[in-house]
């Protein structure tokens, strides 16, 4: 009488580690496509921003490092009032801070695009 194959007999055994090495590098090979499209495709979304979206990063940067409540006049002080005269960048050098985006010449745009490969 022939021998029934049990679900967990050497043949199959095998087969399920051939599957189980097989299906593991096609993950790593997905992943290593996916981490390469990421590359190719990140600089090609930066390249598309827009002047004015640049302008907001820069923007966002220059704010970013401030350690108050009145960076810009059109933000809230702790009160809860518009700080207008009492911020930063209305005091004398502006603390170096971009509020608007008309405070970024279009060589600083240029230069920040560059520096950021966004040219």
């Amino acid at each position: 009488m022939p021998r029934a194959h049990s679900p967990n007999s050497d043949h199959q055994l095998r087969n399920w580690r051939r599957c189980s090495k097989t299906g593991t590098m096609a993950r790593y090979l997905l992943l290593a496509i996916a981490l390469g499209c990421s590359l190719v495709v990140a600089p090609a979304f930066a390249q598309r921003l827009t002047d004015d979206a640049v302008r907001k990063l820069m923007i966002e940067e220059s704010l970013s490092g401030y350690r108050g409540n009145c960076p810009c006049p059109d933000n809230l002080a702790a009160n809860g009032s518009r700080c207008g005269g009492r911020s930063a960048y209305t005091k004398r050098g502006g603390g170096g801070l971009l509020c608007y985006p008309t405070d970024i010449s279009p060589q600083m745009l240029e230069a920040y695009k560059k520096k950021h490969g966004m040219m």
